[in-house]
């Protein structure tokens, strides 16, 4: 089927959704874009040469790349990068010129505002506490409520949040005992609450609001509970195929279209665990540390990882521009939860490939 290609703002757009893939991506120039080539790799000998462009020519972008030569149009450059976008691009270009027009319009069109679809009702939290509000239940200036749309935090995740100024009175009111380190002076925080299938509440944590340095979260669990957060029905029955992202922290968690968070327990423990509880597949697993080449703990965690035979990411940090987590590179490039998948999915790694690119990653660093 053919279809023009002459929208040159369109292009731009999807170029934009393309940057998080492409290495050394940056601008130059007006219409001009650079990057390290994915269909060469570019320099073998120096990771920071990128001779792959985008330039505009006649009515669409091209693709050049100075060290294999290759050269192609806008369409074939979303194919080879991802069929999807190339996808997405068709029905987006049918949209703007069905009615005929190939031209900017005078005001761009707005990009569409993801819509993820919505947590079970099985999930949805009463808390019996005078110490607990929901966070949809506040006020749009409210520092909570602030507080998770800077940490781009999707609203269909917002039941599980919460606010309080009485983490440890929280705590007791749920019927559990509460550590002497939660009985401290009273602090606005957000709460993060934890539940299974059924609703009932496995952990609560605290994110410590206007804290400058030091401590920042508090972690409470119920007896003879796996504090896992994200556990989901429709993503842990049985046939649901899809790869799970296991991460550290819930927040980082709601960022993926299929994540959970181990919160305070270890990353291989937590996806046993679930497996074990709900019969889920050890190979949909897919453990996610956070992006940190030079924090040892962390590196160790990761081998360990890998030594037990399990798929991991191996965080590109050029690709990931240094984020330290998956959250942080969300909150810089307002990727959504399905391309941020999408994206780690291009950096998974099983075995000795794993462990070769481990290596690399601390060299490199």
């Amino acid at each position: 089927m053919w279809y023009p290609t002459g929208v040159l703002w369109l292009q731009q757009r999807f170029i934009g959704e393309a940057a998080c893939r492409l290495e050394q991506f940056r601008k130059i120039g007006k219409d001009t874009y650079r990057f390290r080539c994915f269909l060469c790799g570019d320099s073998a000998k120096s990771k920071t040469k990128a001779r792959g462009f985008l330039y505009p020519y006649k009515d669409q972008y091209r693709l050049k790349c100075h060290n294999c030569n290759v050269s192609m149009g806008f369409k074939a450059f979303l194919k080879a990068l991802d069929p999807s976008l190339m996808d997405d691009y068709r029905r987006a270009y049918w949209q703007e010129t069905r009615g005929g027009r190939t031209s900017k319009p005078s005001a761009l069109p707005p990009k569409p505002i993801y819509q993820p679809p919505p947590a079970p009702t099985s999930a949805v939290i009463s808390v019996d506490s005078d110490h607990f509000v929901n966070l949809l239940t506040l006020p749009p200036d409210h520092p909570a409520v602030r507080y998770a749309e800077r940490r781009h935090i999707p609203r269909n995740w917002w039941q599980n949040f919460g606010f309080t100024t009485q983490f440890g009175s929280l705590i007791g009111d749920l019927g559990w005992d509460a550590p002497k380190s939660l009985q401290n002076a009273p602090r606005d925080a957000l709460v993060i609450l934890a539940t299974d299938t059924t609703g009932r509440i496995l952990a609560a944590q605290a994110r410590l609001l206007a804290v400058s340095g030091g401590l920042r979260y508090l972690t409470a669990v119920a007896p003879d509970a796996q504090p896992v957060f994200g556990i989901r029905a429709d993503v842990l029955k049985e046939e649901n195929q899809d790869q799970i992202f296991i991460v550290e922290g819930p927040i980082d968690s709601v960022c993926l279209q299929f994540g959970m968070a181990a919160m305070n327990s270890g990353l291989d423990s937590a996806a046993q665990k679930v497996s074990q509880a709900y019969g889920v597949n050890t190979d949909r697993w897919i453990r996610c540390t956070d992006f940190e080449p030079r924090n040892t703990q962390i590196m160790n965690r990761l081998r360990q990882s890998i030594d037990a035979g399990y798929s991991v990411v191996i965080p590109d940090m050029s690709r990931l521009r240094g984020c330290k987590d998956v959250n942080e590179f969300v909150c810089l490039t307002g990727t959504e939860p399905s391309e941020m998948s999408r994206l780690l999915r291009t950096m998974v790694y099983r075995g000795l490939r794993a462990r070769m690119k481990h290596l690399e990653l601390l060299r490199r660093d």
